[in-house]
């Protein structure tokens, strides 16, 4: 392996380890690659293959979830796609074997969690009424879930290096210890948003602290 590509390699075994082990328990039905591209000396960007400008919808501050969701699904922007239609967004840039962004981001429609043969029921009964089809899950109280790392525009505080971002709120940065993995957001999404604290995840990549001391006497997260 290339000493100049280890991290961009490491980065996508780890995605695919994760959603084989996600296949293998039923929680993804579907999947993008994650395509690299050189982007000049040194520098990369990993994202799902056929990302298109459809993705920075979730950006728009003046549109409900319902649209949000419904294009990415439509467009199919995402890397990988939960049973109940939620949706995974994984993005990297990377110079000279050092991650410079990173985005994690998790959206569902609903906070009602339902099972996997709730579902299945539920595609059994709309096959039966219109001769095929997918459930349409309600609108209800979204989950939007997002990590990134951005070191380069990095303001102590205000932009810590590392932060949590929740329900999409333009300024909500809360400071994280250091960069989250693939594998430990995945671990929280489980956790979290679907109860479940049986699988075993190992994670792969292991990054540095670079919270500041000014952050840590704030609200933040010390995972």
């Amino acid at each position: 392996m290339s000493s100049k590509r280890k991290v961009v390699e490491q980065l996508i075994q780890e995605f695919i380890t994760i959603y084989s082990i996600l296949y293998e328990n039923n929680y993804i039905i579907e999947h993008r690659d994650l395509s690299c591209k050189c982007t000049g000396d040194e520098c990369y960007d990993l994202t799902w293959s056929g990302r298109s400008s459809e993705a920075n919808i979730t950006f728009d501050t003046n549109l409900e979830i319902t649209p949000i969701v419904n294009t990415l699904l439509k467009e199919e922007q995402f890397s990988l796609l939960f049973y109940d239609k939620s949706i995974l967004q994984v993005e990297y840039k990377l110079e000279k074997n050092q991650i410079t962004k990173q985005r994690l981001q998790f959206i569902k429609k609903s906070s009602y969690i339902r099972s996997i043969d709730e579902i299945c029921k539920l595609e059994g009964e709309v096959t039966e009424v219109e001769g095929g089809g997918w459930f349409e899950e309600e609108t209800g109280i979204p989950i939007f879930l997002r990590v990134d790392y951005d070191p380069v525009n990095h303001r102590d505080i205000e932009h810590a290096k590392s932060h949590f971002v929740i329900s999409n709120i333009k300024d909500c940065r809360i400071p994280m210890k250091k960069n989250l993995s693939l594998t430990k957001f995945v671990e929280l999404i489980l956790h979290q948003v679907y109860n479940d604290y049986e699988m075993d995840l190992k994670e792969i990549i292991e990054h540095p602290v670079e919270i500041t001391d000014n952050e840590q006497l704030v609200m933040h997260l010390n995972w």
